[in-house]
Formats: C-alpha cells, structure tokens, sequence
C-alpha cells in the first residue's frame, strides 16, 4: 500500500469542478497548502482520522464523521500547511444554477452562506462512495 492514495476527477460535470477522495494512510506528513477555489463551495467529509484546517475565520478542529465547508474563492488550508492522517472525501459546487433543483435552487444558493463551517455529517459517506464510483463508471451515461 502506498505512503498516500488519491483519486480525483476535474470538471466531471459543469457544476463539480472537482471531486475525489485522499487517505494518507501513514504518519508521513503530507502538504496542503492555503488554496483557493474559484466560484466553488468545497465540503470535504472526514470519514476516519482529525485534522485541523484553516479558513477564512479561523482554524478548525474536524473530528471524524464530519463536514467542513469552504465558500467561493475563500482561502483555506491545513494548520502548518499539513494534511494530517486520515481518509477525505471532497466535493466542489459552483455556484449558480444547480440542475434538478427547479424552483428551490435560488432559495438553496441563497442559504448556502448560513450553514456552519463544520457540521455532523454522519449519513454523508455513503453518498460521497456513490458520487465516485458513478464517477468511476463507464459507457453511454459516464460523466466525462
């Protein structure tokens, strides 16, 4: 097994610019450094592991089970500039219209901004495994 696993996929859909999962999975530090993404939320789930995370008010201890949420074009990181051991799910959304919302999509958008930066997530891992292995997926319906 290696020091530190990934997988990743860019502009899958127009409105996912990114999405993946990481497990560093030995003591090995590993980098990440203050980041932006631009015109994207971000939620990373924490599936296993703590790790501590900067953004825009302050640093945030996540335990394990939860969500951390990152606005549009807001710079964050890791606290040192480390991503400390664990297994992460990510997601980015841009902001704008969300397909299938119908109605609800501008009063969705409009809340974004009210939720919390970290929040119990503990019904989220499921649905981020499906989101990648129907990224993994191939033939007529795969994301591109």
């Amino acid at each position: 097994m290696s020091i530190h696993e990934r997988e990743e996929w860019f502009d899958a859909l127009p409105e996912m610019p990114h999405a993946g999962w990481t497990a560093p999975n030995r003591g090995d530090r590993f980098p990440l450094a203050a980041h932006t993404h631009l015109g994207a939320w971000e939620l990373c789930l924490l599936v296993r592991g703590t790790v501590q995370w900067w953004a825009g008010d302050g640093i945030v201890l996540v335990p394990p089970g939860h969500a951390f949420l990152t606005r549009p074009d807001e710079e964050h990181g890791g606290v040192n500039d480390q991503l400390q051991r664990c297994d992460l799910y990510w997601v980015q959304v841009r902001t704008g219209r969300l397909p299938g919302t119908g109605q609800n999509g501008a009063r969705l958008l409009a809340e974004l901004p009210r939720l919390p930066r970290t929040f119990p997530a503990p019904t989220l891992a499921p649905r981020c495994a499906d989101l990648l292995d129907a990224l993994r997926s191939t033939g007529p319906h795969q994301c591109r």
